[in-house]
């Protein structure tokens, strides 16, 4: 069936015929579009794949929480609580003090020799009271040691307390030193201060230092050492 194109058309002019487009170039009219649908080509090969990163989508929504775990080692109970300590405020103790010597035993005769004592944990503060007789007694011989409540953790000349030896007769009083000395810390030895050098020396007490000692005459000892636990 044959078109009936247009006379005289202008270059440019278009012509559509059913479903074909014409456009006239000056010479002839030349076919530029059809809607006819051919039959589908074979399909191209891949393309290479594309490095471009696309954008970020959304978030997507947070998913539920899942079960809570065991619980962890659990600390065990309490131990009950230790019995409270001792140390506080308590009354003396009296003790029985030993007089010896190095020499020929004293001999105490009707006087009196007493001791006390407390206990600080390990720390022990005391007194030694002595009064020789006025019948009975004797002096004895060498220097004079004091027996202690328990015995003490030390070394020879340590000092640990005070001494004042009083002799009666003429009323004098004499001071010194309580140490430990000789090795034997269950014992206390008395040493009296002298004054026969530029500097104060010490004098082991006895039965004739710091005077000839006799009837009612007095030896006091306050002593404060640690305690063997």
């Amino acid at each position: 069936m044959a078109i009936n194109f247009p006379n005289t058309p202008a270059v440019d002019d278009i012509y559509t015929y059913l479903t074909q487009t014409y456009i006239w170039n000056g010479f002839y009219w030349r076919l530029v579009r059809t809607s006819a649908v051919g039959p589908t080509g074979p399909t191209g090969p891949a393309g290479a794949d594309s490095t471009a990163v696309g954008s970020t989508g959304p978030t997507g929504d947070l998913g539920s929480t899942g079960p809570t775990g065991p619980a962890g080692i659990i600390p065990g109970p309490t131990g009950p609580t230790g019995p409270a300590g001792s140390f506080g405020f308590t009354a003396w103790t009296t003790y029985s003090p030993t007089w010896t010597s190095n020499g020929t035993q004293p001999v105490l005769g009707n006087g009196t020799l007493t001791g006390r004592y407390v206990s600080l944990g390990a720390t022990i503060v005391g007194e030694i009271r002595m009064v020789a007789g006025s019948s009975g007694f004797s002096r004895g011989s060498g220097k004079y040691y004091f027996s202690l409540p328990s015995t003490g953790v030390a070394e020879n000349f340590q000092p640990m307390g005070q001494v004042v030896i009083r002799d009666e007769g003429p009323g004098l009083t004499y001071f010194g030193t309580a140490i430990f000395n000789e090795g034997n810390d269950a014992r206390i030895e008395a040493w009296v201060h002298g004054q026969s050098a530029a500097y104060d020396e010490g004098f082991p007490v006895g039965s004739d230092v710091p005077f000839l000692f006799s009837a009612s005459d007095r030896i006091l000892i306050h002593f404060t050492y640690e305690s063997v636990v």
